[in-house]
């Protein structure tokens, strides 16, 4: 069977990879804001743990940011957690 025609095209491709992007991005913060939450942290309090802008912890739990494997991997150690915790099903 052949796929869909907007997948057959370059523009498909590009439109499918987006979606993915968007659905990885947005169950990574999913996952981040449950296991701050289990964690009984405030966005502000694991913002400054992290260093980072409590502006920014709130777009990563919205998918709103893609961001560096070393903030994922900082992210996991303070929330005590292994990296796959932030990033399964993504």
């Amino acid at each position: 069977m052949n796929p869909p025609v907007e997948m057959r095209t370059p523009g498909g491709v590009v439109k499918k990879l987006q979606r993915r992007r968007t659905e990885a991005l947005k169950t990574f913060g999913n996952n981040l804001r449950a296991t701050r939450k289990a964690s009984q942290l405030t966005q502000e309090q694991l913002a400054s743990a992290m260093e980072l802008s409590v502006a920014y912890v709130s777009l990563l739990e919205r998918g709103g940011r893609n961001p560096p494997l070393t903030t994922v991997l900082h992210l996991a150690s303070v929330l005590n957690v292994p990296p796959r915790a932030l990033i399964e099903g993504a």
